[in-house]
């Protein structure tokens, strides 16, 4: 019973990290791209224009 604790709680620790280390690849993709002017602005355009069906 308690091996079996312990091999949840390892699998949960590997989940967590896993998560954490996409977070970290997502955030410093979108840093990446806020130094590159023109990628920047597509993704703020694509934020921006989700409520709108009309293109700028």
């Amino acid at each position: 019973m308690i091996k079996g604790k312990e091999e949840d709680q390892r699998k949960h620790y590997g989940e967590k990290r896993r998560k954490m280390r996409k977070m970290n690849r997502n955030l410093t993709e979108l840093e990446r791209n806020a130094q590159d002017k023109v990628k920047w602005r597509m993704l703020v355009g694509g934020l921006c224009s989700v409520g709108s069906n009309r293109r700028k």
